[in-house]
């Protein structure tokens, strides 16, 4: 997912830069910030991504613990 996201803001910033005529003269440069952008938008929706699957997680094995109590009951 974090890929996902990553690519569509690549895109975007291209199309961004392009449509609004910024770096004309530096397309190398263009592509660089695209890829800048991306990297970072990958970074921290990974991040994101993580730290809530971590949390599901943990709400889960504190569900299934409970769930386990009240059937020994």
């Amino acid at each position: 997912m974090s890929m996902i996201g990553a690519v569509c803001i690549f895109v975007f910033t291209l199309l961004v830069y392009t449509k609004n005529g910024y770096f004309v003269n530096s397309p190398a440069l263009m592509y660089l910030c695209a890829l800048i952008a991306a990297f970072f938008t990958f970074i921290l929706t990974f991040a994101l991504l993580s730290v809530t699957a971590h949390i599901c997680n943990k709400r889960n094995a504190r569900l299934d613990e409970a769930c386990e109590e009240d059937e020994d009951e």
